[in-house]
């Protein structure tokens, strides 16, 4: 089932505004609670293959200069 956009939004008004989460960083949030991300979304070689997709579906909206920037980040 589709969340609302509030409901989407949620986790991350919490992780902006939350005193207890100040400074804590790479943290996935599943609604309010932490979570896990799967063994898939950790897998490095699919990260890279998407970023480069990503780059790939964007190249018309970004300029070279941006492209440049952005290679690499995985």
């Amino acid at each position: 089932q589709m969340k609302t956009p509030i409901d989407g939004a949620l986790p991350i008004i919490n992780a902006a505004v939350n005193p207890s989460l100040k400074g804590v960083g790479g943290v996935y949030f599943k609604s309010l609670e932490e979570g896990y991300s799967t063994a898939e979304a950790r897998d490095k070689t699919k990260q890279e293959a998407l970023w480069k997709k990503t780059l790939e579906l964007l190249k018309n909206e970004l300029t070279e200069e941006m492209i440049q920037g952005l290679e690499g980040q995985v």
